[in-house]
């Protein structure tokens, strides 16, 4: 297991993933930011989980629907 820091970027990728099944949404958004930042090999994805899980928290917000259809 590696510490934090020298995570890269599809570690840090696979940790999100791992907090989304555990629906802690909020962490699972930063994490998959520093896994973007670090180049992980699922960017693309990552931003989509984003945009996703930021529709979950923001429901009423018309730009939050405009900003998930941008990323896709």
């Amino acid at each position: 297991m590696a510490f934090g820091l020298f995570k890269n970027g599809n570690e840090r990728f696979d940790d999100a993933v791992d907090l989304i099944k555990r629906k802690e949404y909020d962490k699972a958004i930063a994490v998959l930011q520093k896994a973007i930042e670090k180049n992980a090999n699922n960017k693309d994805l990552a931003e989509i989980l984003i945009a996703v899980l930021n529709i979950s928290g923001h429901m009423n917000d018309a730009g939050t629907y405009t900003n998930t259809a941008t990323v896709l």
